[in-house]
């Protein structure tokens, strides 16, 4: 562990991650924006007599959405492509709603729009009868997260845990070319101490690079113990992987393919995790995908107690079949080779 940990040092790996992390600490905290809007901006117009609906566009709508007259909305909808128009008139007796459309929007997107309206006028404005529908909430409610903080997870899956699969790979061949395994054949250690020395190192080093982040830009108020645990188990599971493949080659220019491949697999459950539609059965199994919606509850928690459980019954089998393989080959490959 010493002498990784003074490799670790030697060759920048920690100045690396911690020049990461500040980076990203600057980006979510003073250039990513909190509120993103995404799909067709909705330009509105209370038209209705008695204005029953200010207080309500005023709460709930962004004020560059809410226009003071059906010409301005107009004008702002030719301009604006991307854009419908919403115009609302009429009374409680005889409640109307107009929208404005450019021609080719999704007609079902519209269906739900005009649904959505509908909902508004019967429980904002008065409309004498019962919604269609009833809403049960299985938990409490929680407040929506910034999208500047929502990037938490995913970043710290796609950076802190990975830097121990490259980090691993690269000290490997480091060691092989500097005649750092052929020492340690002659050392009283085995494979056994050589993988947890780095398996500790780089979990550390990846524990280290998510608090920075989380202190930094949540701050306290999130469960530390949870966010520990899991990091570390996914670290390690990546560091074995990383001398798994590593001992494999003997440079970074031909372990940089395989890596790049491994990268791609691993950015897929991103789509998962912005878009639920996505979500398929085989994004489930990837590493990241359970460390992403592990993070997500452990910081921005919604009392659903049983998604840890669900996360480390992915996590462990993986953990042990990546130990036992990063076990077997660094021991034939590294440890017992001659030569």
């Amino acid at each position: 562990m010493a002498l990784d940990a003074k490799l670790l040092w030697r060759n920048k790996f920690f100045h690396a991650s911690l020049l990461l992390a500040i980076i990203f600490i600057l980006l979510v905290n003073f250039a990513i924006p909190s509120q993103v809007k995404v799909g067709i901006k909705e330009y509105i117009y209370d038209g209705t007599s008695d204005k029953i609906f200010a207080d309500f566009l005023a709460q709930e709508v962004e004020e560059q959405y809410v226009t003071e007259s059906e010409a301005e909305l107009r004008q702002l909808v030719a301009k604006d492509s991307n854009s419908v128009g919403i115009i609302l008139a009429g009374t409680a007796d005889a409640p109307q709603a107009t929208i404005i459309q450019q021609g080719f929007e999704n007609p079902k997107a519209m269906q739900l729009l005009a649904a959505s309206i509908d909902a508004i006028w019967v429980e904002k404005g008065g409309v004498g009868r019962e919604a269609a529908h009833q809403l049960t909430m299985l938990r409490p409610q929680v407040e929506e997260i910034p999208f500047n903080l929502s990037l938490l997870p995913i970043f710290i899956a796609l950076e802190s845990i990975v830097v121990g699969f490259y980090f691993a790979a690269v000290t490997v061949f480091q060691e092989k070319e500097e005649g750092g395994i052929k020492a340690y054949r002659s050392s009283p250690g085995g494979s056994l101490e050589y993988i947890l020395s780095k398996v500790l190192i780089y979990s550390g080093l990846a524990l280290l690079y998510t608090l920075l982040v989380v202190v930094a830009t949540v701050g306290l108020g999130v469960n530390y113990g949870q966010i520990i645990l899991l990091i570390f188990v996914a670290a390690a599971l990546l560091t074995f992987l990383g001398l798994a493949i590593g001992v494999f080659f003997d440079n970074l220019s031909s372990f940089i393919y395989p890596a790049f491949v491994l990268m791609a697999v691993m950015s897929l459950p991103m789509g998962a995790y912005f878009f639920p539609a996505l979500n398929i059965s085989f994004y489930q199994l990837i590493t990241t995908y359970p460390v992403m919606f592990g993070l997500r509850e452990a910081i921005f928690p919604t009392g659903n107690s049983q998604l840890f459980h669900q996360v480390f019954m992915i996590l462990i089998p993986q953990l042990v079949v990546a130990g036992v393989l990063c076990f077997l080959l660094v021991k034939k490959r590294l440890i017992q080779e001659v030569g």
